[in-house]
């Protein structure tokens, strides 16, 4: 730690420890950021850092006689100096780099000579970088450099040595002004430091004015003063003095009073006194204290004493005292300043008079009563009231015990009126100020001629009483061309009415205005009405505009009422002269006189020379005649002088003006009308010329259009990016050169025939937008056409013709008659339409399928009567190459076992019936193998025990074995009839049905062979999920149809149709309709007529439904491998069930179809339908699993391949993507969609094109859905 005296740079020695004797810079190695905090310990300063660690400096706040004070440099590890800046309220240091100024400038070098780098650095001028020191603000003088009265001037205050001294009087503010100056350029702001102490002050922080308010009759003794702290914002603050002077001034004033011989008296010291502040309270007499109640202060010339009794002085003459007693008050406010005045108190030699009421003992009516007066008997005063500008007389009455002669004189007087008074009886008139009303009040003086006098008080109330409003000249104090000055407008004050000159025919507006000295608001109103003319008052201003009647001259007036609005009006005349001027000539109707602003006539094209076209009129009240002439530079028209006529000129007759169709077919001239006395008016003449229907209209152009079958709602683009439109519309021009005359426009139907569906197309309509021309064909509207009187036609195809057979896109052109017409004249057109043929489209269809995953508990009942060697005929064993019935039962469980195998796992228990009982083959659920090896070893022998097959059926189902979650499926497969009382009676087949819905099993039952029942076994066909319901027995009269039958059974088949979810776009017929005219499968081609072409068929035609049954082959060209296609060649819609394949293989269906529509044109292509294993997890967006009557619900599968009478109650496309829980509620994720939810709503937006076949909302009425999930 050093130091250097700031005055002459000595180092401060630290031999005995740091003193400091003298103003210093203490010089610290310390950077300031780590200071933690800077405490100020009396006169000692405590740094302490960051780390915990203190540095005392003794002394450091310390006062000097030289009035300076130390500061603190710190220097960092970089050599760079901090100044530490402090005001003269200890709030700590802030610090700034030390680079070079003034303020430091004395002590600077002498902290170079301590060899501080930084500092050296800074100095020398090359280093630099730092920031300024901070210099504190000084006070300076605003009124410097300015003349009194000068803007910015402060008068009442003086400056010196840093502070202000200002003058104030007592009870009145003082506005002042402190100014700061900063050497470093800081926004300076200016605070209260110690505030006035016999005062209060507010100050304007931003510019330092301040207004200071003494307390109420404060004056001394002494000055007051406060402090203002002006802070620069950056540590720098410096407080300067405001001293303040109160100039006294007088408050309390002498009182004189009077009171008899020995008589005491009371003096309102108090009443003229003019304190301003809360609380005067009388505190000394004659310099003693005295207090309220208290003893008495007896005055020291023997006069008498004196006491303090409500706030009053009570003076009590001493025995035999005469003369004037004299003594001395002092009174103050909270927190004044006390103030000091003199009583004279006259003592007379006798008895003084004694002010009494003149009433008393009479009454009204009496000689001598004074009415409307009253009198206090304890003041000795009196009060009247009198109305308004009402003089009001009374009486002042005293007695003398003495029996002293008394007289009257006035004391004070009225200060709002002025007073007689008589002075031997005391009467006296008040007669109040002009339009005063309050309070005032004048005093009696009573004098007994002895010395002895009484002040009596008289108080009025003079009442306020309504004043009339009087009229007033507004131009008064004003010249002409001031604001608010009214021109040509005379005011006669001694009528208060008004005079104005107007011309004839010409409004003049004035002004009248009121004054009320009561202050109300006036308001001006018609009082009469002038006589010749007509007036509007402006109700709030009095500005009035009078119009007179047209072409009066003369003289007229009306008046005007001013109301002040409390009953008081005045009403005031303006006179108008109104001087005649001639008057124009005025154009008017020639029928009626009405005056017109221009006169409008018409005629013909092709008029001759000389026709009379119209007539003007005009007249002229104060002219004989009227004399007209015409200005046309054209010479086209010309004007009878006197009558007005206008006729066409032989030039006229032969310009264009007479020509229609060579335009300007609207002429204007000027007419002039002038009367005897030079009088002229001008008006506009518009002659207009009619056109007559003289021309036909034309058809300038034959239009051809095109609709096409392909904009029909069920056509099919054939590009669609290009589509055809059904309808069309456009404009054919029509022209007239006239422009009278309706022209209406029609079309005529062709002479072209035309059918749709094989029926005739008539028509009827006349083709205008009203009544169009409509084809029609067996009542159903095929097209129609219509146009409109200015040529804009539409031409709408609404159904399909009959084109040419084959061929493709064909067309055909029918031609429309169009017939224009104006009323007279006519002429006809062409409106040629084509209509072009829509053909089917054919796109590729691909579909991927994955069977659905299914674990299944199949329970087997197998009849092993002897009926099952037989072969296919009944009683029969099977023909050579022939199998019997239980070898083809065999293959048909195994390969349903197969088919179940392929959807997940599988355990089977068998129930084997013959003779009078059943078997309970094994005694658990076995796997398939094992099923399949106990199948194959049975053999048949005896009768068919219905019941008892049930019975073990419901006993065996129940052991151990089952897959837990899996599907329970019963299937009873039998060729006869059951053994006599083994039958399912109604008992037997309610025992099953509650079996079969407790455990939720779907039981199937077929009959075998061409005579098989159905009856007896349909009651073991139930289906026990979702609440139960009837199933049926399936038949299957050949036993070679057991296989694939059974194989169906599992369920597992999906529905689409060849015209949906194509690749590129929808397959369509378009709107000639159509059908499926061929489809190929595996090579052959099965055709709509039912015939096969390349190779033998493996289907089945039904003619009636018009449907292929068709067996694919599958692997090697098996059929017994492949699936199964069945599919209307009406619609094109298909039911496809799927080969059962196992894990890591798929099969592929190439399928051929050919579209043919009406008109016979064909399309095809090709659908493609491959099968994926239980399992297979496909690239999103991931295809539909199958549903299976076994497992998924197909309902609504089934109903979007159905013609729905209903579409809009068709289910919405999301509700089929959900699998069904066993109850059938959805359950779970799609199959194939990992962990995607199905949508809650048919609003779920879709990313792309193919996803629109997974998700989409319920078709619309015109719409019908044939369509499956498509990938």
């Amino acid at each position: 730690m050093e130091a250097v005296y700031k005055s002459g740079g000595k180092v401060a020695s630290t031999e005995q420890g740091l003193v400091l004797d003298k103003p210093s810079a203490v010089i610290l190695k310390v950077a300031p950021e780590q200071i933690a905090k800077s405490t100020r310990v009396g006169n000692d300063l405590v740094l302490t850092l960051v780390d915990g660690k203190q540095i005392y400096v003794n002394g450091f706040f310390a006062p000097y006689a030289e009035e300076g004070r130390n500061d603190l440099v710190l220097e960092d590890q970089q050599g760079v100096l901090w100044w530490g800046q402090y005001g003269g309220a200890w709030e700590g240091f802030e610090f700034t780099e030390i680079e070079s100024n003034e303020s430091v400038a004395a002590w600077l070098p002498w902290l170079v000579g301590l060899g501080l780098g930084g500092l050296a650095v800074s100095s020398g001028g090359s280093g630099g970088g730092g920031k300024n020191v901070n210099n504190p603000p000084e006070p300076v003088d605003p009124n410097k450099g300015l003349s009194p009265g000068a803007p910015g001037h402060v008068p009442g205050q003086e400056f010196s040595n840093g502070g202000y001294k200002v003058t104030v009087r007592e009870d009145q503010p003082f506005n002042g002004k402190v100014v700061g100056k900063d050497s470093d350029g800081d926004s300076l702001t200016y605070g209260l430091g110690t505030p006035p102490a016999h005062g209060t002050v507010t100050i304007d922080k931003n510019t330092g004015e301040y207004t200071y308010t003494p307390n109420k009759d404060w004056s001394g003794p002494g000055t007051d003063s406060f402090e203002v702290i002006v802070d620069d914002g950056k540590g720098g603050k410096t407080t300067t003095t405001v001293t303040v002077n109160v100039g006294a001034e007088q408050d309390a004033y002498d009182d004189i009073e009077g009171t008899g011989f020995g008589k005491s008296v009371t003096v309102d010291v108090l009443g003229n006194d003019k304190f301003a502040g809360h609380n005067v309270t009388i505190t000394q007499v004659n310099g003693k204290a005295i207090t309220e109640g208290g003893a008495a202060v007896a005055l020291t010339d023997g006069s008498g004493s004196v006491k303090l009794v409500g706030g009053q002085l009570e003076f009590t003459p001493k025995a035999g005292f005469v003369g004037d007693a004299k003594f001395s008050y002092t009174a103050q406010t909270d927190g004044g300043t006390p103030e000091q005045a003199n009583v004279t108190v006259t003592v007379a030699a006798n008895q003084l008079p004694e002010p009494t009421d003149p009433n008393e003992g009479l009454n009204p009516g009496d000689p001598g009563y004074v009415p409307n007066q009253k009198f206090d008997p304890s003041t000795g005063n009196y009060e009247l009231t009198t109305p308004e500008d009402t003089p009001v007389s009374g009486k002042v009455v005293g007695t003398d015990v003495d029996g002293d002669t008394l007289t009257y004189t006035e004391g004070s007087p009225p200060q709002h009126g002025t007073v007689t008074i008589d002075p031997n009886t005391g009467e006296y008139i008040y007669t109040p100020g002009k339009d005063y009303n309050g309070s005032d009040s004048f005093t009696v003086v009573v004098d007994d001629g002895q010395g002895g006098k009484v002040t009596s008080t008289v108080n009025i109330t003079v009442t306020p009483v309504n004043d009339e409003p009087v009229p007033v000249d507004p131009n008064e104090g004003l010249n002409p061309g001031d604001p608010g000055y009214v021109p040509n407008q005379k005011f006669d004050p001694s009528t208060g009415n008004y005079e104005l000159t107007t011309p004839e025919d010409t409004p003049v507006s004035g002004k009248v205005v009121g004054t009320d000295v009561d202050g109300d608001t006036l308001t001006y109103t018609e009082g009469s009405p002038p006589q010749h003319g007509t007036v509007t008052i402006d109700p709030n201003t009095g500005e009035y505009i009078y119009t007179p009647g047209k072409d009066y001259n003369g003289s007229d007036s009306f008046t005007v009422v001013v109301d002040d609005g409390q009953g008081g009006k005045v009403t005031s005349t303006v006179n108008i002269t109104v001087t005649p001027v001639n008057d124009e000539p005025v154009f008017v109707n020639p029928s009626d006189d009405t005056p017109v602003l221009g006169y409008t006539f018409e005629y013909d094209e092709n008029s001759v020379a000389g026709k009379v076209l119209g007539q003007v009129k005009a007249t002229d009240i104060d002219s004989d005649s009227v004399t007209y002439s015409i200005d046309d530079p054209k010479g086209w028209y010309a004007i009878d002088a006197v009558t007005g006529e206008i006729t066409l000129t032989a030039a006229g007759a032969a310009s264009d003006a007479n020509d229609y169709e060579k335009g300007g077919n609207v002429q204007q001239i000027k007419v002039v009308a002038t009367d005897t006395e030079g009088g002229k008016t001008e008006i506009t003449v518009t002659l207009k010329e009619r056109d007559l229907n003289d021309n036909a209209p034309v058809w300038t152009k034959d239009t051809a259009v095109t609709v096409s079958e392909e904009g029909l709602l069920d056509g099919a683009q054939t590009d669609p990016a290009n589509p055809k439109p059904a309808a069309v519309t456009g404009t054919i021009e029509i022209t007239d050169p006239d422009t009278v005359g309706t022209q209406t426009v029609t079309l005529s139907a062709p002479t072209e025939p035309l059918t749709s569906g094989g029926v005739a197309v008539v028509w009827t309509g006349s083709g205008t937008t009203d009544d169009p021309l409509v084809g029609k064909a067996g009542g159903k509207v095929i097209i129609e056409a219509s146009i409109d009187n200015a040529g804009h036609y539409t031409v709408t195809l609404k159904g399909p013709v009959d084109h040419p057979k084959g061929n493709g896109e064909n067309s055909l052109e029918l031609n429309l008659k169009v017939t224009v017409s104006d009323g007279v004249h006519t002429d006809t057109g062409k409106l040629t339409v084509t209509i072009g043929d829509g053909i089917p489209v054919a796109e590729p269809t691909a579909s991927d399928y994955v069977l659905p995953g299914q674990d299944s508990n199949l329970l087997l009942m197998l009849d092993l009567s002897g009926s099952m060697n037989w072969g296919q005929e009944n009683n029969k064993n099977p023909a050579p190459g022939e199998k019997s019935r239980l070898q083809i039962m065999k293959e048909a469980v195994s390969l349903m076992l197969d088919s179940y195998a392929a959807l997940g796992d599988v355990k089977v228990r068998i129930v084997t019936f013959q003779n009078t009982a059943a078997q309970a083959r094994q005694t658990t659920w076995i796997d398939i193998a094992t099923a399949k090896s106990i199948v194959n070893a049975l053999t048949a022998t005896g009768g068919t025990p219905y019941s008892k097959a049930l019975e073990t059926a419901m006993q065996a189902f129940n052991s151990a074995g089952k897959i837990d979650g899996g599907k329970n499926i019963a299937y009873f497969l039998t060729d006869g009839e059951p053994t006599a009382s083994y039958e399912i009676d109604a008992a037997r087949e309610a025992l099953w049905k509650t079996f079969v819905d407790a455990n939720e099993i779907n039981s199937m039952a077929f009959g075998i062979g061409p005579a098989a029942p159905t009856g007896p076994i349909d009651p073991i066909a139930y289906d026990g999920r979702d609440g139960g319901s009837e199933a049926g027995a399936t038949p299957v009269p050949d036993i070679k149809d057991l296989p694939p039958i059974l194989r169906d059974s599992v369920g597992v088949n999906t529905k689409g149709s060849v015209t949906s979810g194509g690749l590129l776009g929808e397959s369509e017929w378009g709107a000639d309709g159509g059908s499926v005219d061929s489809i190929t499968v595996n090579g052959r081609v099965y055709h709509a007529d039912g015939t096969v072409t390349g190779g033998p068929s493996n289907g089945t035609w039904n003619s009636t439904t018009h449907t292929w049954t068709i067996n694919t082959e599958g692997a090697s060209g098996d059929v017994k491998k492949g699936g199964k296609l069945v599919i209307d060649m009406d619609d094109g819609s298909y039911t496809y069930v799927p080969p059962l394949i196992a894990t890591g293989s798929t099969h592929v269906e190439q399928i051929g179809f050919v579209l043919v529509d009406g008109d016979g044109d064909k399309a095809g292509s090709d659908l493609t339908l491959t099968v994926h294993p239980a399992g297979t997890v496909l690239p999103s967006p991931a295809p539909m699993a199958f549903a299976m009557s076994a497992g998924l619900d197909l309902e609504h599968l089934d109903a979007l391949h159905t013609d729905a009478d209903e579409p809009a109650a068709l289910p919405a496309l999301h509700d089929v993507l959900q699998p069904q829980s066993e109850v059938g509620e959805a359950g779970g994720n799609i199959a194939g969609l990992g962990s995607a939810d199905a949508p809650a709503a048919p609003t779920a937006p879709v990313a792309a094109a193919q996803d629109l076949a997974l998700y989409m909302p319920a078709p619309l009425p015109e719409e019908e859905l044939h369509q499956p999930v498509h990938v």
